[in-house]
């Protein structure tokens, strides 16, 4: 458990530092506008097509060739962390039988594979938007797309808190656990 821990950890931080490597071009490439993806309220037709007229043909080939690629890395990576780790800081929770507890578990729970599911589906999305370019692309396609990036982000949000959340109880559990014995 200890060696998958500690590998999970390298490869965190390998990815960690691709995406800021990544982002950093990426800004440089913009003009400093803001992909896709990181944009948590959505964007509109206007926005997509300013960013797409920005980074000009080497912009979209660098997004299409790296970026995109990169992700589809990422999504797996926080799903499998957040999920699996989400889920072994809860075990030895006092497992009410409310339908609230239960439906709450259950959304913290999935949460982190559906943000996956529509940060590929975004991915997809702005694949077909690059291959469009910025005077083809459609509104249709565009309010798809900052819909799901909104969506990816909403269940990231959760994901991230129900970690944390669970990060937490083991602490103070850990703390009260520890005041007992002294």
């Amino acid at each position: 458990m200890k060696r998958l821990a500690v590998g999970g950890g390298v490869v965190a931080v390998a990815l960690l530092g691709a995406f800021f490597l990544v982002r950093r071009r990426f800004a440089e490439l913009s003009g400093g506008l803001p992909s896709f993806d990181a944009r948590p309220g959505g964007y509109s037709l206007g926005e997509a097509q300013s960013l797409l007229s920005a980074l000009g043909s080497d912009g979209i080939a660098y997004y299409a060739h790296v970026q995109l690629p990169l992700d589809l890395i990422f999504p797996l990576a926080y799903a499998l962390a957040l999920g699996f780790g989400t889920i072994l800081l809860m075990r030895g929770a006092a497992r009410s039988e409310n339908r609230v507890a239960v439906t709450l578990r259950s959304v913290i729970y999935a949460a982190p594979f559906l943000a996956a599911i529509f940060d590929y589906w975004e991915n997809w999305l702005v694949w077909r938007m690059l291959d469009a370019g910025a005077r083809d692309v459609t509104k249709v396609l565009v309010d798809e797309a900052s819909r799901t990036t909104t969506y990816k982000w909403v269940f990231l949000t959760i994901a991230l808190a129900g970690f944390f959340l669970a990060g937490l109880r083991v602490l103070l559990s850990s703390r009260r656990g520890a005041k007992r014995r002294s």
